[in-house]
């Protein structure tokens, strides 16, 4: 199976996160470089699907960033830069190693829904601001 291309190399890495579950780094040597953002899209989403199912279902859960002080607050802002700005599209400018991707905000057409209460953590407004990037159609395997 072929998702990317012709793949010429890879090499990966799994490791436990601190709840004991396997993570896994992946690197994959494409014959043919990946250069646009127009080549990224059909792969890589950081947006919650419009629908409601498993793969939204799955994106709600295991995709949303949530700010607390042992992971990721100082000086009461998130290290890991969320929120995210929203973005109409995709871009990716020459001298940047990464895209910045797509994520609309309600009036551009983009997610947004009511997270209620688990355990210590609050209630919120949760919207395409919050989701990390992933590779879509690997999620879409998974389901």
């Amino acid at each position: 199976m072929e998702f990317f291309g012709k793949a010429v190399a890879h090499i990966y890495a799994i490791e436990l996160q601190k709840r004991g579950l396997p993570r896994a780094h992946i690197r994959i040597v494409l014959d043919t470089k990946i250069t646009t953002a127009a080549q990224v899209d059909p792969f890589v989403r950081a947006e919650v699907p419009p629908t409601f199912g498993r793969l939204q279902h799955i994106v709600l859960k295991q995709m949303t960033h949530r700010c607390d002080k042992d992971r990721c607050l100082q000086d009461g802002a998130c290290s890991k830069g969320f929120p995210h700005a929203f973005e109409p599209e995709t871009t990716w400018k020459e001298d940047d190693k990464h895209p910045t991707y797509r994520r609309r905000s309600l009036q551009q057409g983009g997610f947004v829904m009511w997270q209620v209460a688990a355990g210590s953590r609050p209630a919120r407004w949760l919207d395409n601001s919050w989701v990390t990037s992933g590779w879509f159609r690997t999620t879409r395997i998974a389901t």
